[in-house]
């Protein structure tokens, strides 16, 4: 939180172990800072977690495996206002 804290911070990008403790963590951003653009990196075979947390205000849900061009491409659209 301290991170969401600091007004120059326009993203957040973190991996998801547990998706009630990302739940948690995204709706604490959210409230605190809701035009931060929320990126969940995710373990493949979630998709329903990546439904629940873009619902819960996350902009953008990628594979942990995903290279590093795809990661790129999330964090741009994400950055231009998009969801991923």
């Amino acid at each position: 939180m301290r991170l969401v804290d600091d007004s120059r911070t326009d993203q957040l990008i973190f991996g998801v172990s547990n998706i009630e403790e990302s739940l948690a963590t995204i709706a604490k951003v959210s409230a605190k800072a809701f035009n931060v653009g929320i990126i969940c990196l995710t373990p493949s075979g979630t998709e329903s977690a990546i439904q629940r947390l873009l619902q819960a205000g996350a902009r953008g849900c990628i594979s942990k495996r995903a290279d590093g061009a795809e990661l790129m491409r999330c964090i741009e659209m994400v950055r231009n206002g998009g969801r991923y």
